[in-house]
């Protein structure tokens, strides 16, 4: 990245007492490494890149996803899963993915999406695959999500099987979409299916804690 895509890293002042250790690598690239043993968490890894010049690349420019208004019988499809009202706009991507903004932010969004390559905007609601629309993670923990859609109630052990993207067992002879709730709070998406329940957590997000079943 520093050699070939006009950035360089920013050196951060980081308080000696969180523990954290600064590595260097060449001369302009500076990483942080929050280990497990020696921070309250999980770890974390940390690098600060910062543009030098205004040229792109053409594969950066190529990436950049091209976004418009999402059709109106398209919108149809997500009814079910928004809570939707006159003051936000609806987007699909060349990639099938859909998104919403606050109308008031369309010109600034189309700002953004002209000039860079990595970002999420707006909130997610998900992504159409073969005419079917899978719901967005974002959309679930977001203010956006429809209030009347079913819903299963976890216990404290399951609640966490789920944040693993672990198997989790719950009586429904319903079918389909739901979200899985601790607490009245929303954790994220399943699909309950004849023979099972598909945890769609993100991988990406899932916690590692081991967990043991509470008496």
């Amino acid at each position: 990245l520093l050699n070939n895509y006009g950035i360089e890293g920013v050196q951060l002042t980081i308080p000696k007492e969180w523990d954290v250790k600064e590595t260097a690598s060449g001369e302009d690239g500076y990483a942080y490494r929050f280990f497990p043993h020696r921070v309250r968490g999980e770890g974390f890894f940390l690098s600060v890149l910062r543009k030098r010049s205004d040229i792109r690349s053409a594969a950066c420019i190529n990436k950049i996803p091209k976004l418009s208004k999402l059709p109106k019988q398209a919108i149809a499809q997500v009814e079910p899963l928004v809570q939707t009202s006159n003051d936000i706009q609806f987007l699909i991507s060349n990639h099938q993915e859909i998104s919403i903004i606050p109308k008031t932010m369309q010109e600034i969004a189309t700002l953004i999406n002209h000039h860079l390559s990595r970002h999420h905007l707006g909130t997610s609601v998900g992504t159409i695959k073969a005419k079917n629309i899978v719901p967005a993670a974002a959309l679930a923990l977001s203010r956006y999500v429809h209030p009347d859609l079913p819903k299963l109630t976890l216990e404290k052990f399951d609640a966490l099987r789920f944040l693993k993207k672990e198997d989790v067992k719950v009586e429904t002879t319903d079918r389909g979409w739901h979200l899985m709730t601790y607490q009245d709070l929303n954790l994220g998406w399943a699909k309950v299916l004849p023979n099972r329940i598909n945890n769609y957590y993100p991988k990406e997000w899932r916690i590692r804690m081991r967990i043991e079943p509470t008496n």
